[in-house]
């Protein structure tokens, strides 16, 4: 009887840390794709920038070399 106890308790905390070990790798898994989305748009936003910059700077060196 105590043997059946101790199995059962030792399968018990097993299933504790399986959950959570699993509770955690989605958890990291979450934030990674919340990384990914927040460095595709901050990349979006800097390249917009980027060529609304170099936009603008060809309009002023076409404007300075005409006049």
């Amino acid at each position: 009887m105590a043997k059946f106890l101790d199995s059962s308790a030792l399968d018990s905390s097993a299933k504790v840390r399986e959950s959570r070990e699993g509770s955690l790798s989605i958890i990291f898994f979450k934030i990674l794709i919340f990384l990914c989305i927040l460095g595709s748009v901050l990349s979006l936003f800097l390249g917009i920038k980027l060529a609304f910059w170099l936009l603008i700077s060809l309009f002023v060196t076409k404007h300075k070399n005409f006049t």
